[in-house]
C-alpha cells in the first residue's frame, strides 16, 4: 500500500503516504526489537522500494530527510533497520539529482562519525 501511494503521480499524495510511514516508522522505533528478528527491517522496506521507483525528487529527498530525522532520534533502538535504512542511502548515492547524493552523504558520514558504535553492535 505505501509503496503504490508513495509512487502516485500526484506529489501531495506521495507526500503524505511517506509522511505517514515515516510517523508508523518512528513509533514502532521507540520500541527495543528482540534479538533475532528482523521487524524494523520489514517495515522499513516501503522507503527502499519508494526511493528506487519515485520520479519525483522531492519524494526521494522526503525520503532521506525522514530517515536522517529516524536515526537522529531513535538511534539507540535502531536493530536490523540498518539494513533498510543504508539500502536507501545506497540508492541515494546513485542518485542523478546531487542535491540527493549530497544529503544520503552527509546523513551516512553523522551516522559512521557519531553512532558507529550503535550500527557494529547489531
Amino acid at each position: 500500500f505505501f509503496i503504490a501511494v508513495g509512487c502516485h503521480s500526484n506529489l501531495a499524495v506521495a507526500m503524505y503516504a511517506v509522511d505517514s510511514l515515516r510517523q508508523l516508522a518512528m513509533q514502532f522505533l521507540m520500541r527495543d526489537e528482540l534479538a533475532n528478528y528482523t521487524f524494523q527491517n520489514e517495515f522499513l522496506r516501503p522507503f527502499v522500494v519508494v526511493m528506487r521507483q519515485s520520479q519525483a525528487v522531492e519524494i526521494r529527498e522526503l525520503i532521506i530527510r525522514c530517515l536522517s530525522q529516524m536515526v537522529l532520534a531513535r538511534v539507540n533502538n535502531v536493530k536490523s533497520g540498518w539494513k533498510s535504512m543504508f539500502m536507501v542511502f545506497t540508492t541515494a548515492a546513485g542518485d542523478r539529482d546531487p542535491m540527493i547524493v549530497r544529503m544520503a552523504f552527509d546523513t551516512v558520514e553523522k551516522i559512521v562519525r557519531e553512532h558507529f558504535a550503535h550500527i557494529t553492535e547489531t
